[in-house]
């Protein structure tokens, strides 16, 4: 299968949505220990996430890198 630029942004913009749940952006945020215009950014697929941003949202979140990043299949249905 083919990759498209930017699969990787699409994926971890709807794995955290789908992990943040009903929760506010602001209120995840503060959960996660990272500002909620970074969520808003990860979620809208325009912030360039550093491997130390994902760490601290796989320790805070309690979850694997790859709970991040549905496979395509699940994040092009939901």
């Amino acid at each position: 299968m083919r990759r498209q630029k930017g699969f990787l942004r699409k994926r971890l913009a709807r794995g955290l949505a789908r992990i943040r749940g009903n929760r506010s952006q602001n209120e995840f945020s503060r959960r996660v220990g990272v500002s909620g215009p970074t969520i808003n950014r990860i979620e809208n697929e325009t912030q360039n996430v550093s491997l130390e941003t994902l760490e601290k949202l796989c320790l805070a979140l309690r979850c694997d890198i790859r709970d991040l990043f549905p496979d395509e299949t699940d994040a092009e249905g939901k």
